[in-house]
């Protein structure tokens, strides 16, 4: 008799746990796109880790602002939807940047790390522009900015393009000179105040306005360790005098006075 009871008991418990499936079953196949749609709407409606600032960092030269101009971010999108490559590659668009990196900092910033194309020297303009260390014309200087670089006198900013190499033979001699002196004797490179080309030679004026260095403008290797050494072991010997130092022989320095 005990036992019946148990069993009747067992078959009304799998009744009603197939009934309640069933149910289920039904309502959510009658209910279920309503729901569906319901929490979807609600899903594209809520804005999970939305954006609320952009960071940029590694820029030494360039303004943040021009970066973040760069950068394809509306404020409020969902971080979660950020395609990080995208926005990368359209910050690689600026002449002044190498290579630029872009990361999510939870909960809601996007930083963007550049890699900043090294600036080489000045060149005259109103505004005045700047040439790269790659050799390419990276555009004006922007408004109130101070520029510890030399001047490139022979060359003119309004016949360059920004972000492209400058291939105009006119240039070219003086932009070599420039870039040859900054590689393999950036101590020497500091010393100079500006370069100017003038016949056959390529003329630096020194930091003092006093000493001026000359060298063939179609000369392939200068050594300026020669005048690394010479500038760092005698360049109070002439401290006081106008003088022009020679370069025409690969381990010899001629120092001769300027006239006038």
């Amino acid at each position: 008799m005990v036992r019946k009871k148990k069993n009747r008991k067992r078959v009304w418990k799998r009744r009603l746990f197939l009934i309640a499936f069933l149910a289920i079953v039904s309502l959510g196949c009658y209910r279920g796109p309503w729901m569906y749609h319901y929490t979807q709407t609600w899903w594209d409606k809520e804005v999970r880790f939305p954006i609320k600032s952009v960071y940029v960092e590694g820029n030494r030269w360039l303004p943040a602002d021009a970066v973040i101009a760069k950068t394809p971010l509306p404020i409020g999108q969902s971080m979660l939807g950020v395609d990080l490559k995208a926005i990368a590659d359209a910050v690689d668009t600026h002449p002044w940047i190498e290579k630029a990196h872009v990361y999510r900092r939870l909960p809601s910033t996007v930083v963007v790390y550049i890699d900043e194309v090294e600036p080489l020297a000045l060149i005259p303009g109103n505004p005045m522009g700047v040439i790269g260390c790659n050799g390419t014309y990276l555009g004006p200087v922007w408004h109130g900015s101070t520029w510890d670089l030399p001047l490139l006198a022979g060359v003119k900013s309004t016949k360059l393009r920004i972000g492209e190499p400058v291939h105009s033979e006119e240039y070219m001699a003086i932009i070599n000179c420039a870039l040859d002196i900054s590689n393999k004797a950036p101590e020497v490179f500091r010393m100079i105040s500006d370069f100017y080309q003038k016949g056959d030679h390529i003329y630096m004026t020194l930091e003092d306005g006093k000493s001026q260095v000359r060298v063939m403008k179609d000369a392939p290797d200068v050594n300026w360790n020669v005048l690394k050494e010479f500038m760092l072991k005698n360049r109070q010997d002439f401290a006081d005098q106008r003088v022009q130092i020679d370069l025409r022989f690969p381990q010899w320095v001629i120092v001769s006075p300027i006239k006038g």
